[in-house]
């Protein structure tokens, strides 16, 4: 049998987490969790796992020795799983309960009034020893000091022992191992009658960052050792002060696991800083590949765009000379054809009528015809330029209405390219209708300049404006074509306007991109 792949989504399971956990029914669809090391030879032959979140609520969940796991027996209620599958189900609501009894575990030795306590109780345990270990002292305070010790270590131990419930590993046995040397040394280079020795070993545990596992060992083995170094001192026939010994264990035991057990809170802390940063990085370059494909799609959009705005001007183009050239002169001929039929049936009064509404008819048609050539493609831009068509333009959208336009150009039209001309000719179009239509003025001004590198046009009325959000967002279909034309060719619009005081459209265009081309 290959190797079994295991994904879990939003959680990771090792198999320190899965220990006892035994397969409770051999059917590959319902299984109870097993040991992750021992996978290949509980599943049958062939069998892949898949783990799943469960979705039906209620289902029970596992109860492994004193703990709970999130595992859940059974499959959850969408359809069985195919044939060669076997499911390990995840229960959500178990899974986060579970989770938050880690982080409690982890986090109780970091809450503020635990560590002031014992902070406080190992500075009171130093200073004593530094003013009555190290001086003249009575019996009483030596005994009392030293029973202050021992509770302040056994209280540290049980604090230890009680929040992470651990039990010895291998690792312990090597750890005491190279505790013997260690408190051997301690005593031949007389280290430990030095008021500094006290610093220096938690100065030593400070820097150990342990793990917890041996930070318990270093404070039973630790002291154990050091017991047994004054008992085979005192064996020798050295004179052993009892009381200081006692004192020097309690300080080893305490001191290191206080200290180590704050700076195993530092190192957890430190980790899960280090996993956000992880996350916020991954995320950052999630977000800024999101960014990227967001950038590219805008461009392809703009580009489809551009292609379309060109395809639509060329079909116009095309259906405007197809209108003029094909469909007009057709209808020139047959009013000719009308005109000298008319002639011929002057005698007959009847005939004569029908003949001449049919060439009011041939001219009304033939004057649609021109009317809609000329919208799809004015032949006076192509003809006489940029200003002589929006000067038609504008007398065109003003005829039969209250509103007056003024225009002035300070343009060099040879400077235009037919691209840049037709952009300017339609959105003009646009803002002078939106101005004749939607202002409510009697008065616009265009006026076509270059200012430095640029090519600006703009539009204005005296009409009664626009909020400011309004012209912020701007998304009517005519604002979004005008800003769609000049981003197409590297320029902006601005939309600007005030209630009563009229609106103004301004778009720059760069002018050297006419001599790109």
């Amino acid at each position: 049998m290959g190797a079994v792949a295991l994904t879990v989504r939003g959680f990771s399971v090792s198999p320190r987490d899965a220990d006892d956990l035994t397969m409770d029914d051999p059917n590959p669809s319902i299984l109870m969790p097993f040991p992750l090391a021992s996978i290949a030879k509980k599943l049958p032959a062939g069998c892949k796992l898949r783990v799943r979140i469960a979705g039906a609520p209620g289902e029970k969940v596992a109860a492994v020795g004193s703990r709970k796991l999130p595992f859940v027996q059974g499959s959850d209620t969408r359809p069985s799983v195919e044939p060669g599958t076997a499911d390990l189900i995840l229960d959500p609501a178990e899974l986060e309960r579970w989770r938050a009894r880690r982080r409690y575990r982890v986090e109780a030795i970091q809450i503020p009034f635990t560590r002031l306590i014992g902070f406080t109780l190992l500075t009171l345990a130093l200073c004593a020893h530094n003013r009555y270990i190290l001086e003249s002292f009575d019996g009483r305070s030596e005994w009392n000091y030293a029973r202050a010790v021992w509770l302040y270590s056994l209280a540290s131990w049980a604090l230890i022992a009680g929040l992470h419930r651990t039990r010895p590993w291998i690792s312990d046995f090597f750890l005491a191992i190279d505790l013997v040397p260690m408190v051997t040394s301690v005593y031949l280079s007389g280290v430990d009658r030095s008021w500094m020795y006290p610093v220096i070993l938690l100065r030593v545990a400070d820097q150990a960052g342990t793990t917890v596992r041996r930070v318990l060992s270093y404070g039973s083995l630790g002291v154990i050792l050091h017991l047994a170094m004054v008992c085979w001192a005192w064996e020798g026939g050295h004179p052993i002060r009892w009381v200081p010994e006692l004192v020097k264990a309690g300080l080893l035991s305490g001191g290191v696991l206080y200290v180590s057990l704050t700076t195993l809170s530092v190192e957890r802390l430190r980790s899960r800083v280090k996993g956000a940063i992880r996350v916020a990085r991954a995320s950052l370059l999630d977000l800024h590949q999101h960014l990227r494909r967001s950038e590219l799609m805008e461009e392809e959009l703009r580009l489809l765009s551009n292609r379309l705005q060109s395809a639509q001007e060329e079909e116009r183009t095309r259906i405007a000379r197809e209108l003029h050239d094909e469909l007009g002169q057709t209808l020139t001929v047959l009013k000719s054809d009308a005109s000298w039929l008319e002639e011929q049936l002057a005698d007959d009064e009847r005939l004569g009528r029908r003949v001449a509404n049919m060439i009011l008819h041939i001219e009304g048609t033939l004057q649609t015809v021109r009317v809609l050539s000329t919208r799809l493609r004015p032949q006076i831009l192509d003809d006489f330029g940029l200003t002589a068509g929006i000067e038609w333009l504008a007398r065109e959208l003003c005829r039969g209405t209250a509103m007056r336009y003024r225009l002035t150009s300070e343009l060099d039209e040879r400077d235009l390219d037919p691209e840049c001309t037709t952009a300017l000719f339609r959105i003009c179009q646009e803002a002078l209708t939106n101005a004749v239509r939607h202002s409510g003025g009697d008065h616009v001004t265009i006026r076509l300049t270059r200012e430095g590198s640029e090519i600006v046009a703009r539009i204005e009325d005296n009409g009664k404006g626009l909020p400011p959000a309004e012209c912020r967002r701007s998304h009517s279909l005519g604002l979004l074509g005008i800003r769609e034309r000049a981003r197409a060719l590297g320029g902006t619009i601005q939309l600007d306007g005030a209630p009563g005081k009229g609106a103004s459209v301004t778009v720059r265009l760069p002018a050297e991109r006419r001599a790109q081309g």
